[in-house]
């Protein structure tokens, strides 16, 4: 392997020569006018040539990486690397040349590709369609890992010769930080310290170190992935900031700089890769989406692996993964669980639920029900110490069944009318702005079971607000109850 301080002397002499030289003009010609430059092997027009090879068309670009590779040039490996940070759209299924690009920069033998391979892996699966990315990111990741974490030793002769063509060209050899991999997994051994992500920030340094100190710094807390947000989280320069998990995730929220809440599958393939990563360790908030278009193996091996340690809040799952990681760690500590509800899951999981030692609030999705599954009924263990939440479009089947449980609190949610919410003897209505009435002709219907309410609150608008207040006294008049309706 090269030694660093060359490679970092060939840049230099390259940067001072190439200082006014144009870049290849797109002509008609431009193909074979940059086969012409690459010709003349001249170091001060690597960064031109590369640049030119990420305009051209698949078929070009690879003619034109085979005239590149013809030299050993310590520019080109991190170059190169740099195509992935925003590659031709053409490319995106451009197997061979993604091959080939990753084969050139194994064959340059330098130590420097280590960190920009750190660096682009998150861009694997955004610069390339997953079919291929998949095949790149683990031709990627094995040339990683051939490449030395330290420079080799120089002899006496070697330190002598480099520091004085140093000295001649007035710079010094750079620092050679600890390696990023290094860093993170401190920051991932260490979740809950500030210190190693500090140190991280430093040394990844731009506009994401800036933004790992800055919410280090900040003393606002974070926002809820599972909550509505009414403000963006502060932009996020590229996805590197979301680390490996980078191909997993939709959607994130970084906090203290790095992706402790998140929303998967972006993809459904190469997750193999990500059971197990130490950066799940990071990972507090976890929902999955679409989790029917992955195989519930594969979200048991990635769930359940014992990484998952810091994951309190858990949404997503139907529930046949709920039964399977019952036994998991993961479960053991989740506080907040949101579980998809189908008509098929007759079996139920009311006794796994109820042997959750952690559970302080189960959501049940259940849109895809007429009404609550027969066994609902035996969830009054769970219910009896935590809060219960139900999405449904069904206010009036689910609401008996969820009362009848003697549950301490519990919210019925509909997109459509909106939500209520029981605690004691108090009910809590917020509607939907644009269908105030829906809800009130939903508690119309529920009268006959709200014996027991004392009071009533109402969250809306002063409009809105009376006008339920309104239908709510002639609820209370026609059924026989009395409840006082809050200001």
């Amino acid at each position: 392997m090269r030694h660093p301080r060359i490679a970092d002397l060939v840049d230099l002499v390259a940067a001072k020569l190439a200082a006014g030289r144009p870049a290849l003009a797109p002509t008609k010609r431009v193909h074979t006018e940059w086969l012409a430059v690459a010709k003349l092997r001249d170091p001060a027009d690597v960064r031109r040539l590369v640049d030119g090879l990420a305009t051209s068309s698949t078929t070009q670009a690879l003619e034109r990486l085979r005239a590149l590779t013809e030299r050993d040039d310590p520019q080109l490996g991190v170059a190169l690397l740099g195509l992935l940070r925003g590659s031709d759209k053409r490319w995106r299924s451009a197997r061979e040349l993604w091959e080939a690009i990753v084969d050139c920069v194994l064959q340059l033998h330098d130590l420097r590709v280590r960190d920009e391979i750190d660096a682009v892996l998150p861009l694997v699966g955004q610069a390339i369609d997953s079919s291929v990315g998949d095949d790149v990111y683990e031709r990627l990741a094995a040339a990683r890992a051939t490449v030395p974490p330290a420079p080799p030793q120089l002899d006496a002769d070697e330190a002598r010769i480099l520091a004085g063509l140093e000295r001649e060209l007035g710079t010094r050899p750079r620092a050679r930080p600890r390696p990023l991999d290094e860093l993170l997994a401190q920051v991932y051994a260490e979740p809950d310290a500030d210190g190693p992500r500090e140190v991280y920030a430093d040394a990844v340094g731009g506009e994401l170190g800036e933004l790992i100190i800055a919410q280090l710094r900040s003393t606002e807390p974070p926002p809820d992935i599972t909550q509505p947000r009414t403000q963006p989280q502060a932009a996020v320069p590229d996805r590197r900031a979301l680390g490996p998990l980078a191909d997993l995730a939709i959607d994130a929220i970084l906090v203290r700089g790095f992706a402790e809440q998140l929303v998967i599958w972006r993809r459904t393939t190469g997750i193999d890769r990500h059971v197990g990563h130490p950066a799940w360790q990071l990972v507090t908030h976890l929902l999955v989406r679409a989790s029917h278009n992955v195989s519930a193996f594969r979200t048991v091996q990635l769930l359940g692996h014992d990484v998952m340690s810091r994951v309190r809040v858990l949404g997503g799952l139907h529930v046949a993964l709920v039964r399977e990681l019952v036994a998991r760690p993961i479960l053991a500590r989740v506080e907040r669980l949101e579980v998809l509800l189908y008509p098929s899951d007759e079996r139920g999981i009311a006794d796994e639920l109820a042997s959750l030692p952690a559970l302080r609030r189960l959501t049940l999705d259940g849109r895809h029900l007429w009404a609550p599954p027969p066994w609902i009924a035996r969830l009054a263990g769970a219910a009896a110490r935590c809060e219960l939440a139900v999405q449904t479009q069904y206010l009036e089947a689910w609401f008996p069944a969820l009362r009848a449980l003697g549950a301490r609190r519990f919210e019925l949610g509909s997109y459509a009318a909106g939500t209520l919410t029981v605690e004691g003897d108090r009910l809590e209505l917020e509607p939907e702005p644009r269908n105030p009435g829906d809800l009130i002709r939903i508690v119309t219907a529920l009268a006959p079971h709200l014996a027991g309410i004392a009071r009533v609150a109402v969250r809306a608008s002063p409009p809105v607000h009376a006008e339920l207040r309104a239908g709510l006294a002639g609820i209370a008049q026609r059924a026989g109850l009395h409840f006082l309706v809050e200001d």
